[in-house]
């Protein structure tokens, strides 16, 4: 349904089933501090941006960690407007808005994912979306004022 890259496993282009109904690109940003043992702590900056079609109301997203940390390493983790997760599930944290998360046509939002940090230096922390189908959304059709 969304995303902002092309998806590809060795070669063979990965195709989400379904009709593509709108497009919400993500970027990702660099951290503007080290990440340290402690309590809210800021693990992923990116910003989501809707297409030049639609207004989209964002349900959900879901993140895998590609760093060497896992589950209790880190707790409490939230997007502002989120439900709080209580750690990752193994390397995926599901975040779910309530209520769902509105992005107008052509709106640009800046995200912070925020934790609390429980393990040592040496664990390390990537979290992406690795799927169109990660970021759970839909197409508003009467227009948002």
């Amino acid at each position: 349904m969304i995303a902002g890259k092309e998806l590809e496993r060795s070669s063979e282009r990965t195709v989400v089933a379904g009709d593509e109904i709108g497009t919400i690109s993500v970027t990702y940003f660099p951290l503007t501090r080290r990440v340290t043992y402690g309590p809210n702590r800021t693990v992923l900056r990116f910003s989501m941006k809707a297409d030049e079609i639609d207004d989209h109301r964002v349900k959900a997203i879901t993140f895998k960690n590609r760093g060497t940390a896992r589950s209790l390493d880190l707790q409490n983790i939230s997007v502002p407007g989120s439900r709080v997760e209580a750690s990752l599930q193994d390397d995926i944290v599901k975040l779910v808005f309530d209520p769902p998360l509105t992005l107008k046509k052509n709106q640009e939002r800046l995200m912070t994912m925020k934790a609390d940090i429980r393990a040592s230096i040496r664990k390390t922390i990537d979290f992406t979306i690795d799927e169109p189908s990660d970021i759970e959304s839909e197409v508003i059709r009467e227009r948002i004022r």
